[in-house]
Formats: structure tokens, sequence, C-alpha cells
């Protein structure tokens, strides 16, 4: 057989062969976060995940990108309806397009009889003029793209600060992370993606006062 296959809720279009979102919905506004409730009773060791991406296509480069996104695991049982709310990360001042939410009762390695429940979803407040003057754009190049073997990262930082890289998968969960020491001006960091899977991932670089992300084809 196939196995286990997660549970997951997608607002928008999934691949039924990946099992990935596809698309999502029209939505053009710029919220702090969404808020919901939710009941969550995963099996064993299993954990699950939300993610949240706001996007828009870019005409110029023929791809999406990413406005603001959010992702958190779920770990613990949660047997009564409890309230959340995820605050988006905003990586750009432009308005999305698009919107496309995703939940799955399991991780990466799905396990039978997982549960998750959710109700009352909505988007709230408004972001307009809050991370447009807290956070810097890091101007940075993926090469070559698309990759099979490895990737070379050239970004640029306004000043000395602490780097995190991140690599993350259409549904938000991260699959590679470095943290290399950012320094003033030119940087470079080697990526192996000889380990990944054929997709679309995201490649993020977030340093103390800085953020930015991209697009990456591993073929």
């Amino acid at each position: 057989g196939m196995g286990v296959v997660p549970g997951v809720a997608v607002s928008g279009v999934i691949d039924m062969v990946t099992y990935k979102p596809k698309s999502g919905f029209a939505y053009s506004q710029r919220p702090l976060s969404l808020t919901g409730s939710w009941q969550y009773m995963p099996s064993g060791s299993d954990q699950g995940f939300v993610g949240v991406y706001l996007t828009k296509w870019n005409t110029s480069m023929n791809m999406r990108d990413t406005i603001a996104m959010a992702t958190q695991n779920l770990t613990s049982m949660m047997m009564s309806w409890t309230s959340f709310t995820i605050n988006l990360n905003y990586m750009s001042t432009a308005s999305p397009d698009s919107a496309i939410i995703i939940f799955s009762a399991s991780g990466s390695t799905p396990v039978n009889n997982s549960a998750m429940y959710i109700d009352n979803l909505a988007f709230s407040g408004t972001a307009t003029g809050i991370k447009e003057n807290t956070v810097n754009h890091i101007n940075f190049t993926i090469f070559p793209n698309p990759s099979n073997e490895k990737v070379v990262l050239n970004y640029t930082l306004k000043s000395t600060e602490n780097v995190v890289i991140k690599i993350s998968d259409v549904t938000g969960k991260i699959v590679k992370e470095l943290k290399p020491n950012g320094v003033i001006g030119n940087n470079k960091q080697e990526l192996n993606t000889s380990n990944l899977s054929q997709g679309i991932y995201t490649i993020t670089i977030q340093g103390d006062n800085s953020l930015s992300s991209q697009k990456l084809i591993v073929e």
C-alpha cells in the first residue's frame, strides 16, 4: 500500500499526487494575524502544523512572491476547543493578491489516527505602516536555480548581524536551517540540495533587523 497519508486541509487547490498545495484564494489585505479555534489529538509523537502564505504574482519573474508567511507546529494534545492567534511575518511592503492556508494533522512522517478540527478562521488587524519601517530587505541571489545538487547564496547586509537561513517546502515545513555569521557587505553561503525532493521551496534569509525570501526549484 501507500502507507499513511496525512490529513491535510487547504484553502485552495491541492495536488493529489504530491499532496502539496498549488494555489489559494483571492485576497488583497495585509492582516496582522490569522485567528480561529482548534482541537488537536496527535497519535504518538506526531506533530501537526499550520502554514499561512500571502503571495503576489510577479509578472516579470513569472512566479509568486511571498508577501507574508507564518508557520506553527502543533505538538501538544488539545481535547477541547482552544482559540489561537498566529502572527504573520511580512517580507514585503506590497499588498498580496492571493492567500493560502494549510492545516495538517501530521508532520513529514505521518502517524495513523492523528486528528485535527478547525473552526472560526479569520484574518485580523492590519499590518500597514508597521513592518515596513522596522525590517530591512536583504538583497540576495540564488545560483543555480533550478538546482539539483547545491546552490550558492550571495547576499548583502547593511550591518554585521546574526543570520538564519531556512529552506521550507510548500507546506511551510522547514527542511534545512543554517546560522552563519553575517558580516556587513557581501556574504556567500553554499547550500546542499541533493537530499531534497523535486519541487518548489522557499529560501528565507533573516537577520536581526532584516528579512527576505525567494523561491528555489529543485529538479
